[in-house]
């Protein structure tokens, strides 16, 4: 909570309904998706919207829906990167590329990435001196090396975003989609 001095005030919290209706779906796909630790901050953060909004009804009944239809063995993976991305620590992965070749990668962990399909880890790859995209659930296991990029973060996150958007670009000319 917190406590404002005489002569202020703060306005109510107040979202429209269009607004509830995309947290409440937002709400729902967090559920559905994320790691044990994001679900439970989900629901708690839907108990903390309905208990401040004018028409609280709302997000139990917004008939838009997440449904589970399977169950992702690797959720528990996702605290451990979420963590990681952070606190901008260089992790090692015991990964299985694609090709089923088994590989150790050290790794600055920028994002997740949720597909429908798939859940990606966004990554400067060490390795390879580039950035990497690796799914969650080929990850075997993942090491805190107890190194920071902290510094180097911003920068990183910069670099990221100019790849990704370069890599769009490519697709919309129909250059290179890979």
């Amino acid at each position: 909570g917190y406590l404002l001095g005489p002569g202020f005030d703060a306005p109510p919290l107040a979202f429209d309904r269009d607004e509830l209706e995309a947290l409440a779906l937002g709400l729902r796909l967090l559920q559905r998706e994320g790691d044990p630790i994001l679900n439970g901050a989900a629901q708690s953060a839907f108990g903390k919207i309905k208990a401040t909004s004018r028409i609280p009804d709302t997000l139990d009944n917004t008939p838009l829906y997440a449904p589970a239809f399977g169950r992702h063995e690797h959720l528990h993976m996702m605290s451990i990167l979420r963590m990681a991305i952070r606190n901008a620590s260089v992790m090692t992965l015991d990964y299985e590329a694609l090709t089923g070749e088994q590989t150790m990668r050290q790794v600055k962990p920028l994002a997740l990435l949720f597909f429908p399909t798939a859940h990606l880890l966004a990554a400067y790859c060490l390795l390879r001196q580039d950035f990497r995209n690796f799914r969650i659930d080929k990850i075997a296991s993942c090491i805190d090396t107890g190194e920071s990029f902290a510094q180097g973060k911003p920068r990183l996150i910069r670099d990221y975003h100019a790849h990704t958007a370069a890599e769009a670009k490519a697709c919309e000319n129909q250059t290179d989609c890979g």
